[in-house]
């Protein structure tokens, strides 16, 4: 199972970091974090850090069987995937153009209608994990979203789990694109194999 963008795999039983943040830009993320009292969600190797209203959803999915600590930010020593959630519109430029000089090192992508910005280390996503164990092999993929677009991009069929407008948005064109209804997406599973 690749978890976390691309940064952490779960394989027979045991989990590993594929690569987590230099600790330079961690610092500076850090700092960007405190400067634009920013919420965020760090992960750790099993540990987070997260700074979100507890109504949020992504709490429940971060975490569902309450397993791992939320930790204070400076007690996280191996950041693996960073979010930063609902950055107000009036400074999310400032944010991304603040992340820029951290290109070399982390790779981003940006959420720009929620207004979230998700970092791994440089090249590691869905796609680079999967090649990584595999090699560079035919496979299938669903996504959904920004995070999904390598992993898409990459698959010799790929099903794109939304609405028309979203594969817009991500600039791809997919095998096909199905609606986000589990009977519909269960069929196609069923029908694939």
């Amino acid at each position: 199972m690749i978890c976390g963008n691309g940064s952490i795999v779960s394989s027979h039983g045991e989990i590993s970091v594929i690569k987590s943040l230099p600790a330079s830009a961690y610092l500076t993320i850090k700092q960007l974090i405190a400067q634009y009292d920013l919420t965020y969600i760090i992960d750790d190797t099993f540990h987070y850090s997260a700074k979100v209203a507890p109504e949020n959803t992504i709490l429940k999915q971060l975490d569902p069987d309450g397993l791992a600590l939320n930790l204070p930010l400076n007690e996280i020593r191996t950041p693996i995937k960073i979010i930063l959630l609902n950055i107000p519109s009036k400074i999310y430029q400032e944010v991304q153009a603040a992340l820029v000089d951290l290109y070399q090192t982390i790779s981003i992508i940006t959420h720009t209608h929620e207004k979230n910005i998700d970092i791994t280390a440089k090249n590691v996503n869905k796609y680079t994990t999967l090649a990584h164990f595999f090699g560079e092999s035919d496979y299938i993929a669903f996504g959904n979203d920004h995070n999904d677009l390598e992993l898409l991009a990459h698959a010799k069929k790929s099903f794109l789990i939304g609405e028309q407008h979203l594969a817009s948005e991500l600039g791809i064109i997919p095998t096909e694109i199905i609606p986000k209804e589990p009977l519909i997406i269960a069929k196609t599973i069923i029908e694939l194999v």
